[in-house]
């Protein structure tokens, strides 16, 4: 079972210009204590049939991150 449950995922700013920046708000919910911080990484899929045409867009580091937070 996960740890991290995933509730929504919602694009703030859709209609960006191409370098505009990123902006999501991700709720979640965490039912048990976590050593490390949380990686977010938005991935473009080149490819579903191989992973060498994927292309990390931006990551980005949350933590610490307490029991049950959204």
């Amino acid at each position: 079972m996960s740890i991290v449950h995933l509730q929504s995922v919602e694009i703030l700013n859709a209609e960006a210009k191409f370098q505009d920046a990123y902006i999501f708000k991700i709720t979640f919910e965490c039912i048990s204590p976590l050593q490390d911080d949380i990686e977010w990484r938005l991935v473009y899929v080149g490819s579903a049939g191989d992973e060498k045409y994927d292309q990390e867009l931006d990551n980005c580091m949350v933590g610490p991150v307490p029991v049950e937070s959204l």
